[in-house]
């Protein structure tokens, strides 16, 4: 198997695992049991809090690409995920929504992987396998944003909150752990 293609299926994969384990369909819910209970209070809540993220990424997209070029492109998939891994954790420890609200910053702020992944597939990709392999990737997203709010809901229900987020922190850590030998960091440190 050719290295662009290793990539593009370590990619698909990965982004699979990550948008599966941010599991958080029940928001609304969640800021209830937080104790927020008048319905415009959550209302607002739950626009800040699925808009805040978006915000904040789009911030930080530009300062990730220029690191990107930099120090490669796999330290930034690793960077995601691990910090996708640590606020999906602290996530379980909230105990107020202000806290998932800074929660919510830093997850836009550290995270992304969509676009760091599509950088990493599309830097290595011949041109006349681009388009296919764009498109292969992208299915990813999609397949992980089916199977996240399935998850988040059958733990919720059987599991409650904090430990549907650790589920969804472990998701991630399950996958850091099975693709990134820490004893080889050259190889997995190498730019593309």
């Amino acid at each position: 198997m050719l290295q662009w293609e290793k990539n593009l299926y370590i990619s698909w994969i990965t982004q699979i695992l990550s948008l599966t384990g941010f599991i958080m369909p029940f928001m609304p819910l969640y800021i209830q049991q937080l104790g927020v209970s008048a319905e415009s209070k959550l209302r607002l809540w739950v626009g800040l809090l699925n808009t805040v993220p978006s915000l904040a990424m789009s911030v930080m997209a530009p300062i990730w690409g220029i690191l990107s070029d930099r120090l490669g492109r796999k330290v930034m998939i690793l960077r995601a995920m691990i910090f996708g891994t640590i606020i999906m954790g602290c996530m379980a420890l909230a105990r107020n929504v202000h806290t998932v609200f800074f929660l919510r910053i830093a997850q836009g702020l550290f995270t992304g992987t969509i676009t760091t992944a599509a950088t990493l597939v599309a830097a290595g990709t011949p041109r006349h396998k681009m388009s296919s392999a764009l498109v292969l990737l992208s299915s990813s997203t999609f397949i992980g944003l089916s199977f996240g709010p399935f998850i988040g809901g059958v733990a919720v229900e059987v599991f409650g909150f904090p430990v549907s987020f650790l589920i969804g922190s472990s998701i991630n850590l399950l996958w850091l752990h099975s693709r990134f030998n820490f004893h080889k960091r050259a190889k997995i440190y190498s730019r593309i």
